[in-house]
């Protein structure tokens, strides 16, 4: 039986949109652009270890990854206003907005308060992280790719993130790359996908409105989730 071009376009379409539907949509970074898009677009955000992280390149996100244990054990430097895991050097938004505090003298107790909750909801999204990462429902990771990680050899760098979250017992994923549009990026392959938005927000001002019709809403259109959730209340303190 042959159908029409007409009737192609629509069961190709609805293959797609079956295809690149997901239990959860998980953001790895570098930043919090990510996750704060799709909180934008979903109107919720699900609670997830590297949500509102900062890396400095795709290999500290390697290393954390192949070092899980590692992460926020042992010291942190001082925030700028982010905390940085020692062990790994990604940077973390504590509650407070240490911008407000640097100069007060109860600057440090402050720190230590911080610092000490900090240290447990970082424990806490660990474990969730590796539930979700082992379970069988569908997962799709989403990490936001610059421009210097792209210069030498990115396939195999992201071979190697990919598989990183393999050996932590990934279990039914896909890895979403994103980069900015005027970067050249390689093609799909086996180990993960791409797209391209027009430009990243800059990494202080992920928040500001005019940044907001980038082309994340064409990426959480095509890559979605049904899940819902209320929140409300949300709080942001995004300066890095």
């Amino acid at each position: 039986m042959k159908y029409s071009r007409h009737l192609k376009i629509f069961f190709d379409k609805f293959k797609r949109k079956k295809e690149n539907k997901f239990d959860y949509i998980i953001s790895l970074g570098y930043n919090c652009e990510v996750t704060y898009r799709f909180l934008k677009y979903f109107k919720f955000e699900d609670s997830g270890l590297f949500n509102w992280t900062y890396s400095y390149s795709i290999n500290d996100l390697i290393y954390a990854l192949n070092n899980f244990d590692k992460i926020a054990q042992g010291e942190f430097i001082n925030p700028d206003p982010l905390w940085e895991c020692k062990n790994t050097h990604i940077k973390f938004h504590g509650r407070e907005n240490m911008g407000t505090y640097m100069n007060h003298l109860e600057t440090d107790e402050i720190l230590k308060k911080d610092l000490e909750d900090l240290k447990g909801r970082i424990n806490h999204l660990k474990e969730k992280f590796l539930d979700i990462l082992k379970n069988d429902k569908s997962k799709l990771y989403i990490y936001k790719i610059k421009k210097e990680d792209l210069k030498n050899d990115p396939e195999e760098k992201i071979k190697e993130l990919n598989n990183a979250l393999k050996n932590l017992g990934g279990n039914n994923f896909k890895l979403l790359i994103v980069y900015e549009k005027q970067d050249l990026i390689i093609p799909d392959n086996p180990n993960f996908i791409t797209r391209n938005v027009e430009y990243f927000a800059p990494d202080n001002a992920v928040t500001d409105r005019k940044y907001l019709d980038n082309g994340w809403d064409n990426i959480y259109s095509e890559f979605y989730t049904n899940k819902i959730k209320s929140n409300k209340k949300k709080k942001y303190k995004f300066e890095r």
